[in-house]
């Protein structure tokens, strides 16, 4: 299995989201069963503009207000992403590359799918999960950590943080990272045997990021119950 260690995680996503165009259009019809051909084209034009945006204009860190983006994030969509990570000077290139990557897949499904819950495809997204609040609650140290949350009562911080795991675009958004990480480009198919290597190895594979990757993406591989329409949902969505 060939894994990516070192490669750009952003060459190994548009190509891959540019070759299963055919599920986000899936995905529209579960949200949308009028989806028509114009809109249709208005959604494939967004997306091939926010390409070039990013292929032209590059992607910037800000490192002391940790956010996450390029000229046109803030001129032209009047978006940019809270990371959460106050200083990346000791990260390394692939968490580096992880971190971009996922901000990136926000960018190109916030203006058609923001408003995907009580939705058929919210539905299957959360199907195969069952999140676990006491796990949660025990490490609540780092989501305070991550969310900068310290001052907030405590049921707030959880109420906050569960909203944020929970979010479907978080969990799509995860979900990619887990086929970037296999080096997935185009649409290779995803087995239960992928899903095992991955949540026997991904957190691993990380250096000095590991407590705060153990922290995101632990919780979200463990909460998965169903591990059958989880790879489903890995074969079937656009991801």
């Amino acid at each position: 299995m060939k894994l990516n260690l070192e490669q750009s995680d952003l060459n190994l996503l548009l190509p891959r989201l540019e070759n299963n165009m055919f599920k986000l259009k899936q995905d529209l019809y579960k949200i949308n069963d009028d989806l028509n051909d114009d809109y249709w084209k208005l959604i494939k034009t967004s997306i091939e503009y926010k390409k070039i945006d990013i292929k032209k204009n590059g992607i910037k860190l800000n490192k002391k207000e940790s956010l996450l983006n390029s000229k046109t994030f803030d001129n032209g969509y009047g978006a940019s992403y809270y990371i959460g990570i106050n200083d990346i000077s000791h990260f390394s290139k692939k968490f580096y590359s992880m971190v971009i990557a996922h901000e990136i897949d926000h960018f190109l499904r916030q203006d058609f799918l923001k408003n995907i819950y009580y939705t058929s495809l919210y539905t299957e997204i959360y199907q195969p999960f069952n999140f676990n609040d006491k796990i949660l609650e025990k490490h609540l140290n780092l989501a305070d950590k991550l969310f900068n949350r310290r001052k907030e009562e405590k049921n707030i911080r959880i109420g906050k943080t569960l909203a944020y795991f929970r979010n479907p675009l978080e969990i799509l958004a995860r979900m990619t990272q887990l086929k970037n990480f296999l080096f997935f480009r185009a649409d290779e198919k995803f087995l239960i045997d992928d899903f095992k290597y991955v949540k026997e190895n991904y957190i691993k594979s990380f250096g000095k990021e590991s407590e705060l990757v153990r922290f995101q993406i632990a919780w979200f591989l463990n909460s998965i119950k169903d591990e059958k329409k989880f790879v489903e949902n890995m074969n079937e969505m656009w991801i």
